[in-house]
């Protein structure tokens, strides 16, 4: 295929994915068709299609384009380097930022944390979800073990058990900014929560 064709269809699936986030999270996945995306994407039912198999394939894949975005963002807050601290500041803060300053990844949060009802057809993708949320787990999971095998942080705590304590703070975040909206103190309230977090986990030796 030539690269110019390659662009073009690369654009085209981004369009139809941006037209079916808009539109879940307009209208639920159960209220909106592909004949209603296509119309908004500004393409044909066939190019839907093309793309994806069908209405379940499309939610799938869209979930791996925002998704996929969050794991970047994580990824690269752990990169940077920096103290202990630091980093968990970042890794606490980027999805925060990124969540209460894109449109389309809190449109596509809070459709899947907050609006999405049980959907049969959706089952297979609940699994798929599920192998997602593991991956992410796991890369949290990673730096949490470095840092206890660094000493940075307790002995005596589990990787995952950290991880799950850290992921649910930074969801708690998340669910008081949809809720209270533009007036939570996203920034301020994830660095000192951050903090706290780490006081809580840093070996005494450290500290």
């Amino acid at each position: 295929m030539p690269r110019r064709t390659k662009e073009e269809a690369a654009a085209t699936r981004k369009t139809i994915i941006e037209a079916a986030l808009t539109l879940f999270s307009e209208q639920g996945y159960a209220g909106t068709t592909l004949n209603q995306i296509a119309e908004h994407a500004g393409v044909t039912r066939g190019a839907i299609y093309w793309h994806f198999e069908n209405k379940v394939d499309l939610f799938s894949r869209l979930v791996e384009t925002y998704a996929g975005q969050y794991d970047q963002i994580t990824m690269q807050a752990i990169q940077e380097g920096g103290t202990f601290l630091e980093i968990c500041e970042r890794v606490m803060l980027r999805p925060l930022e990124h969540f209460a300053t894109n449109p389309q990844l809190r449109a596509f949060t809070e459709l899947v944390n907050f609006r999405l009802p049980r959907i049969a057809e959706l089952e297979p993708w609940r699994a798929q979800r599920v192998e997602m949320n593991v991956q992410s787990l796991e890369v949290y999971a990673g730096f949490f073990a470095n840092a206890i095998e660094s000493g940075e942080i307790r002995p005596d705590l589990d990787p995952m058990a950290t991880t799950h304590a850290f992921i649910a703070l930074q969801n708690g975040l998340t669910y008081l900014f949809v809720t209270i909206g533009e007036s939570f103190p996203i920034q301020s309230s994830s660095q000192e929560a951050a903090r706290i977090f780490v006081r809580g986990i840093q070996d005494k030796a450290n500290k």
